[in-house]
């Protein structure tokens, strides 16, 4: 889920008063799944969503009117009624979910700046959330490399958990020893794109990333190119080639490389070294024949693309941006579908 980045990119200390919604149990279907998060803010603004529209417009009129928010409080919205006019037309839902809503109070605002603080550091953060009922408060603790940090009283089912290896899908679950509805999510830090090639073809791939969940990183050779003028959505902008990226860049098995410098020579260079790299995906802008020449007759890796991009017949390099990021996203989803069972991956 990418809703956690956006909430968290939005947070200041200004923030305190705002209501954090989380939907925390699907049964059926919805439009979206467990994790799916919102920021409801003073001023009224809302980051995130929830569903098509409909759950949105009803939480604002709770939080206004009814003054819901104030206390940890679940609240069941039940939109399998043939009947039911406000949820079953159009909503793209037909099931049972459960939102968890929580005022931002210091504590937790402090929190979720360590949660930003960690996924912006390439860790994955575990959250395990005690529900609320009638007679028990909310508990929450979150861990991350190896740190665990949060909301637990001594009576916690969650001081249990701490001590225990149990595995935990995302979503709902209860104790079996106490029927205590847990709450599990892992939230994963945003995958890398490096862009190895800083052409105005490389603006509107760099932009398109920044929106879909990547954090991008830009590379190149010449500054009046690769600079924060040029390329503001991107997290880091790398000058040299390719000795010099190879000792400024640690590459990781999650990490996405578009190869895109049009210079034959530079990219044959990169190419030498990058299909060494344990990465999640390499992708070499231009034709199969182009690539092969590149490879120089080495067997191309499983990770290796090209062409780059889903065949759209694109033709210009807004269309071309479009197609590549429309293939990363699907690695990207791969990705996740196959990390998303338990703790033990998480």
């Amino acid at each position: 889920m990418d809703d956690i980045h956006e909430v968290l990119t939005s947070l200041t200390n200004q923030q305190v008063g705002s209501i954090l919604a989380t939907i925390v149990d699907v049964k059926g279907s919805a439009y979206k799944k467990e994790g799916a998060m919102m920021l409801f803010k003073p001023d009224g603004s809302q980051i995130g969503m929830l569903s098509a529209g409909c759950l949105e417009v009803d939480l604002v009129e709770r939080i206004t009117r009814l003054g819901i928010g104030k206390e940890p409080e679940l609240i069941t919205y039940d939109m399998r009624a043939d009947n039911d006019l406000l949820w079953g037309q159009g909503s793209g839902c037909n099931g049972v979910i459960q939102v968890l809503v929580e005022p931002v109070d210091h504590v937790l605002l402090q929190h979720l700046y360590r949660i930003k603080k960690a996924l912006d550091n390439g860790q994955k953060v575990l959250i395990y959330k005690e529900l609320p009922t009638e007679n028990k408060a909310m508990n929450y603790w979150f861990q991350t490399n190896g740190a665990q940090f949060g909301k637990v009283n001594e009576n916690s089912t969650l001081n249990q958990l701490m001590q225990s290896s149990n595995s935990f899908t995302r979503g709902t679950q209860k104790m079996t020893h106490s029927q205590q509805a847990i709450y599990f999510d892992c939230y994963q830090p945003k995958p890398r794109l490096i862009v190895i090639g800083a052409g105005d073809d490389a603006k509107p791939i760099v932009r398109l990333a920044s929106e879909t969940g990547f954090r991008v990183e830009i590379a190149d050779w010449r500054e009046e190119l690769c600079n924060t003028i040029n390329f503001p959505e991107a997290n880091k902008h790398y000058l040299g080639f390719p000795k010099e990226l190879q000792q400024q860049i640690s590459f990781h098995t999650t990490d996405y490389v578009i190869l895109l410098t049009h210079n034959f020579q530079r990219d044959k260079e990169l190419l030498s070294f990058l299909i060494e790299e344990p990465l999640r995906y390499l992708g070499v802008l231009g034709s199969a024949r182009r690539t092969k020449r590149l490879l120089a007759g080495q067997r191309p890796p499983k990770n290796l693309f090209s062409p780059i991009g889903i065949n759209i017949n694109a033709e210009s390099a807004n269309e071309i941006a479009v197609s590549v990021m429309a293939e990363l996203i699907q690695e990207k989803k791969k990705m996740l579908k196959s990390e998303e069972v338990v703790d033990e991956i998480c």
